[in-house]
């Protein structure tokens, strides 16, 4: 006798197709029975962040950055000094690590695993600066960043204190003052936000795209595809 116990994680698709079981009843799961099991899958696990990656482990995950940066930061130091347990339960203290699936979550895979592009394919960040005004002139520079997400918005930070320029503007007869072309904790802070509150699950990365008059942020959202964003220039 072999007993089958549901996923937690469903639907489970086996060569493009969901199968399912009802009953004496075996067959493909139809639109609305796939929708359902959808559905259980949102109630076992609420948000993408804290759901169970099955396909990650603990063995990929930079623990130096967690036990030195992301730690110290999110932890008052005395509760770090008298903490007694293993680095799984801290790690799911956090909602970094599934102690009941004994597997990190999204959220861990997306923050502390070295290279979780191969889950996570649209974890990336790409920057294209053009030569004129659409994505037909002529490309200048072109970066992708990609990593763990403190590796990335680690970069992004130094990447972005020297992409922007300076030009003197004059404020009266015997004093200019330094403007910049965009200014940079603007377009800063509407990365974060465009990293912190993405859709994951999309295989598109955000894009940034720098023309000769403006800036343009295209991020990947849930249900909505992909939002523009616009800077104009100064």
């Amino acid at each position: 006798m072999v007993e089958v116990f549901p996923h937690p994680l469903p639907p489970v698709r086996f060569k493009g197709r969901t199968h399912i079981r009802v009953g004496p009843r075996k067959g493909t799961a139809s639109e609305a029975e796939e929708r359902v099991l959808m559905e259980r899958r949102s109630s076992n696990f609420p948000t993408f962040d804290v759901t169970p990656c099955p396909e990650g482990h603990i063995e990929r995950f930079d623990l130096e950055t967690f036990r030195q940066v992301y730690r110290p930061a999110a932890v008052a130091p005395e509760v770090i000094e008298e903490n007694h347990r293993s680095l799984e339960e801290q790690l799911a203290a956090l909602r970094f690590y599934s102690l009941k699936r004994t597997c990190p979550t999204n959220a861990g895979m997306l923050v502390f695993a070295i290279d979780p592009l191969d889950l996570f394919p649209g974890a990336k960040l790409q920057f294209v600066q053009f030569d004129g005004l659409d994505l037909a002139d002529e490309v200048i520079s072109e970066k992708v960043f990609t990593g763990n997400l403190i590796t990335l918005l680690a970069e992004l930070d130094i990447f972005l204190k020297g992409r922007f320029t300076q030009k003197p503007v004059p404020i009266s007869d015997l004093r200019e003052q330094l403007i910049y072309d965009f200014p940079p904790e603007a377009v800063r802070e509407l990365l974060m936000n465009a990293i912190a509150h993405r859709d994951y699950q999309s295989t598109s990365p955000i894009r940034l795209y720098q023309f000769a008059d403006r800036i343009e942020i295209q991020n990947p959202v849930a249900s909505m595809g992909m939002l523009p964003l616009r800077i104009s220039q100064k």
